[in-house]
């Protein structure tokens, strides 16, 4: 995954909407998870942002307007090879 490319949309994207933004130490990622904590951990995260957000800016943002935010911006710019990675089940390494 090109990480530095989701960064700097995530700036240009808040930068746009909220007229400027900050990156914070790099954070430590994990792969996607379809259980029902791995889900929770998402939308706790989504919270932690929109608090941060919303102080930061002096605006009320909702998680769910932050998901819309980057699930448009992640859209437009998935290539549909992207797309096929994400849906194709992984294999797991035997050990």
């Amino acid at each position: 995954m090109d990480q530095p490319r989701w960064v700097d949309g995530a700036l240009e994207m808040f930068g746009r909407i909220f007229r400027g933004a900050t990156v914070y130490p790099k954070a430590q990622g994990i792969w996607r998870d379809e259980s029902p904590s791995h889900r929770r951990r998402s939308i706790e995260r989504l919270e932690e942002i929109t608090s941060r957000v919303g102080k930061h800016a002096r605006v009320n943002v909702e998680p769910v307007q932050l998901a819309t935010l980057l699930l448009e911006k992640t859209a437009r710019q998935l290539s549909e090879a992207e797309a096929e990675a994400l849906v194709r089940p992984r294999r797991r390494a035997s050990g």
